[in-house]
């Protein structure tokens, strides 16, 4: 369902945080493969999600920034 999602996707910029329990490497691949393009473990402690969140708004204005 989630590949359905992301190809429906009209801007493909905004980027795609997983947030999943499942948390080995297979997982990890599966989520790169449909398209995600960051990928964080349950249980979320905050600064990992403040820092996946900083280094994908970082990546934007940098590509803003280029444009």
């Amino acid at each position: 369902m989630t590949k359905e999602l992301i190809e429906g996707v009209i801007n493909n910029d905004i980027p795609i945080i997983a947030v999943t329990a499942y948390a080995t490497k297979d997982d990890r691949d599966k989520c790169f493969a449909v398209g995600m393009n960051d990928f964080i473990a349950k249980p979320v402690k905050a600064p990992e999600l403040v820092a996946a969140i900083e280094k994908w708004l970082a990546y934007g204005a940098k590509a803003d920034a280029e444009a």
